[in-house]
């Protein structure tokens, strides 16, 4: 179906239909071997994906990233070469979004963001996905209040596919100004709600503050460069 899945912009429309919408999918995962590679803690992206590829008759490999050779000087190349030898596919998350694309160079087979500190494609997936399953469609006013997060950037790359999906995002004006993410023409940003009328929202998203990759003490940088192609 594709060969990664990094972002939406790694995707068609049509691919974006068939991950959403396909229902009763045949175990086309028999006999494959599928890593799942974490830097970081997860509870719900992990054992989601375990028991998903369980379902789909594959054989979930759960790799340890502290047992991996990078002790022993390993290249962060060399590594994604062998697991390239071995697998049939890649579950993969990170705290730095290049650490993806640089794997999907060496590893020849698809791979799949599991969460990077810039987006977070299968989180907002799962949240279409209950959307459309709680309303029966997706003609709907979402309001995102809060921080800039990976999250939000793939929620607002989602909407890129759905037209009739409306997205406010209400966040502090200095993170709305220095944000040049392409934003299609039914996401808008607002910096308070003095105007907005709930009456018209479906639904209400946020996400917390301090994500994963901060410390409790430092001050977010927000540069926000990323510009999805």
């Amino acid at each position: 179906m594709f060969n990664r899945f990094l972002d939406f912009s790694d995707i068609n429309h049509e691919t974006f239909k068939q991950v959403l919408f396909k229902k009763n999918l045949p175990k086309n995962l028999n006999n494959k071997n599928i890593g799942l590679l974490f830097e970081k803690p997860s509870t719900r992206t992990r054992i989601s994906f375990l028991v998903g590829i369980n379902q789909l008759g594959g054989n979930a490999i759960d790799i340890k990233f502290d047992d991996l050779n990078f002790s022993r000087s390993e290249t962060f190349q060399d590594t994604f070469k062998a697991l390239n030898c071995y697998l049939d596919g890649l579950i993969y998350r990170t705290s730095q979004h290049k650490n993806l694309e640089v794997a999907s160079k060496f590893f020849k087979k698809p791979i799949i963001n599991a969460l990077s500190e810039r987006s977070h494609p299968c989180q907002a997936i799962s949240d279409i996905y209950t959307l459309n399953e709680h309303f029966g469609k997706l003609n709907l006013n979402l309001l995102w209040m809060g921080d800039l997060s990976n999250v939000c950037f793939s929620l607002i790359e989602a909407a890129h596919f759905i037209k009739e999906l409306k997205i406010t995002v209400c966040s502090h004006k200095d993170f709305i100004s220095n944000c040049s993410w392409k934003i299609s023409d039914n996401v808008k940003f607002i910096d308070d709600l003095k105007n907005f009328d709930f009456g018209e929202c479906d639904c209400v998203m946020t996400d917390v503050f301090i994500s994963m990759n901060d410390k409790d003490n430092d001050k977010k940088d927000r540069k926000f460069k990323i510009l999805p192609s």
